[in-house]
């Protein structure tokens, strides 16, 4: 078993979590937690004001590009504690953002960040779990969204990819809806 840990939710809140089990079991029960804040989170109004003040109401492809370079600009990457897989809500994110001008945070941190916005927007979006190791352990979250038109957009919003590229050596990929 791991431990969560402190979990920011949002709003000054704080959610403590005990364990979860090793390995994809309890990757697939953090990430199912993380959908549900990115569910949450959308409907903030603090999340559903810097959504619409930095991209218009069309739900495309451009949208994506400006929020994702947004989040990146405005985030320092730091992995988790070893056997701590902390769990932010998009709004605790921005929270930091507002108050020191950037946030910390693990992949996990980016894609609540970016999956809260682009939900505020309308957007349909995806948490993607991946593994590119032999043991087929998810160590990396990432994200997709679909456009007005139905594509399926991927983001790998911690890394220094093209918004559109998607990892192409997985072992191992699970997707969660929000």
């Amino acid at each position: 078993m791991s431990p969560l840990g402190i979990v920011p939710t949002g709003g000054g809140r704080y959610e403590r979590q005990s364990e979860v089990p090793d390995g994809n079991a309890g990757v697939r029960i953090s990430m199912l937690r993380l959908a549900a804040l990115i569910r949450e989170g959308a409907g903030s109004s603090l999340i559903r004001g810097y959504a619409a003040t930095m991209a218009s109401p069309e739900i495309n492809l451009g949208a994506v590009e400006r929020l994702t370079t947004w989040v990146r600009g405005r985030m320092v990457y730091a992995p988790d504690p070893p056997e701590v897989d902390r769990i932010m809500a998009p709004e605790a994110v921005l929270e930091e953002i507002t108050r020191t001008g950037r946030a910390v945070g693990d992949c996990a941190a980016y894609v609540s960040l970016l999956g809260g916005l682009l939900t505020a927007l309308g957007m349909p979006v995806e948490v993607v779990l991946i593994s590119k190791d032999a043991d087929q352990v998810y160590r990396h979250v990432a994200l997709a969204a679909y456009d007005g038109d139905g594509r399926r957009v991927p983001v790998d919003v911690s890394g220094e990819y093209a918004v559109g590229w998607e990892e192409p050596n997985w072992t191992a990929k699970e997707v969660i809806p929000i």
